[in-house]
């Protein structure tokens, strides 16, 4: 992952965190840490829950049940 979308990344989520407890609810103990608290992030809302413009400005889990549904009916109009 290039640096800049790291460096957004952590940007927004001390933006965010600052009005729902602070980035004081933790303390960074080495750059491991720091990491993991990274990737949980970016797998647990950055990249699930939060609208992109590339779908439609849905979460991509929204997007994917759409998506899934509207396979499914075209399963159902087949066959």
């Amino acid at each position: 992952m290039p640096f800049h979308a790291i460096f957004n990344t952590l940007t927004e989520r001390i933006r965010t965190t600052r009005w729902t407890g602070g980035p004081d609810c933790f303390k960074i103990r080495d750059y491991g840490h720091a990491y993991r608290l990274v990737f949980e992030y970016l797998e647990a809302f950055y990249n699930t829950k939060r609208i992109h413009s590339h779908c439609d400005y849905m979460s991509p889990n929204d997007y994917e049940d759409l998506y899934r549904r509207v396979q499914q009916h075209k399963l159902l109009m087949v066959g």
